[in-house]
């Protein structure tokens, strides 16, 4: 989180972009995974009551389309982008498989 803020007061950037107000959510690590989850992240930021509207998700391959799955079925009032740089090659096909199960099952539960 300290990183991210960093490199938003940092970066140099439109004034257009700059007037857009940042809103990081920190969520808390779960109990016996020691991180949060993007569901889990969701459910912290809706917390904070956002108003629906759009969103920009960044994320890295090959976790793109699970995450924005994940948004998706928990914000249907919101219309989602995600992007990501490529990636995954060198991660082991059983996170690879499982990512896209993730996504499958995500997508299937959309209201």
């Amino acid at each position: 989180t300290a990183m991210m803020v960093h490199v938003w007061e940092a970066t140099e950037m439109p004034s257009e972009l700059r007037a857009i107000p940042l809103t990081i959510v920190d969520a808390p690590p779960l109990p016996l995974r020691g991180r949060p989850t993007t569901e889990s992240t969701v459910y912290t930021w809706l917390e904070m009551s956002p108003e629906p509207g759009s969103i920009l998700m960044i994320s890295s391959q090959p976790y793109v389309g699970y995450q924005r799955a994940v948004l998706g079925t928990l914000l249907p009032l919101f219309e989602i982008e995600g992007v990501g740089q490529e990636g995954g090659r060198t991660l082991p096909i059983s996170i690879l498989l499982d990512t896209i199960g993730k996504e499958v099952t995500w997508s299937r539960a959309r209201p």
